[in-house]
């Protein structure tokens, strides 16, 4: 007669079935294939981080994957949302430096071997290498700039003074009255009164765009105070040697993150397996 009787993990059971636990090499290709989709669909995003773009991206890509990864689940076992979790380190990492790196890859995003003022006609460009630079050193502009920074993990933040150096770049045979269209950057750290400009360095790399719309601002400030015109939307570059092997170290660094969050996933599924199976 007790067997009769539903209990009441029974009667859970029975109203919310859990999905059904698929085959050990499908729900492993099966997050691969939803880490990998997330993290290289968010490279287009690199390309530009307006809010317009945002908002646009995260309607057209983001939602659509979002269901995709609850259908799977249902599909699949609910084990798979630690897939979804792990892709959004790897979209972090998409977005920060694999845009930049396949764009380097393919050539696209790099402009080598022009003149300065040529540069402002090619403002979605991440490298640029020019023919002749001069750094005008003595039309410095100084910025300061505060930011928030976590001392410890779960500890209290503290405002972190970051000092910036632009330095207009005008070509070789640049006039008095040239516009300014690019500007070198280098950040003072630490009781650094001036930068090091690399004699070799002839080019960088452009900075980011939260970083671009505080140099922009006080530029556009200051620039008269010092006798210079410059162009309404000027590009700031980050004055190094070889901006391009930066960038593609960067890169090889964020496809390695990205094989380790494929490993943790597969590394995961084996030992829930294994621990299961000796249940």
């Amino acid at each position: 007669m007790l067997g009769f009787i539903e209990s009441p993990r029974r009667r859970r059971e029975r109203e919310n079935p859990r999905p059904p636990r698929p085959p050990l090499s499908i729900l492993v290709l099966m997050g691969l294939l939803l880490i990998n989709t997330v993290t290289f669909s968010f490279i287009p995003m690199s390309q530009s981080l307006s809010m317009n773009v945002t908002i646009l991206f995260l309607v057209l890509v983001f939602v659509p994957l979002l269901f995709l990864g609850i259908y799977l689940a249902t599909k699949f076992g609910y084990g798979i949302i630690l897939a979804g979790f792990l892709s959004l380190p790897g979209a972090a990492v998409s977005v920060l430096v694999l845009g930049d790196f396949f764009g380097v890859l393919m050539g696209r995003i790099i402009i080598e071997d022009i003149e300065v003022r040529k540069s402002i006609y090619f403002s979605h460009a991440k490298i640029f290498q020019f023919k002749d630079p001069v750094l005008l050193d003595d039309k410095s502009i100084e910025i300061i700039d505060s930011q928030s920074v976590l001392q410890r993990p779960g500890g209290s933040s503290q405002l972190a003074i970051v000092k910036y150096k632009l330095v207009p770049i005008l070509d070789k045979d640049y006039l008095p009255n040239d516009k300014i269209g690019t500007w070198a950057i280098c950040s003072l750290i630490g009781v650094a009164t001036k930068c090091n400009w690399d004699e070799k360095a002839k080019g960088g790399y452009q900075v980011g765009e939260p970083l671009r719309s505080i140099l922009l601002s006080k530029v556009q400030a200051h620039s008269s105070e010092l006798g210079l015109e410059t162009w309404q939307s000027p590009i700031f570059l980050f004055w190094v040697l070889s901006p391009k092997d930066k960038v593609l170290r960067a890169g090889y660094y964020g496809l390695s993150f990205l094989l380790f969050l494929n490993l943790f996933w597969v590394a995961s599924v084996l030992i829930y397996y294994n621990i299961n199976r000796k249940l």
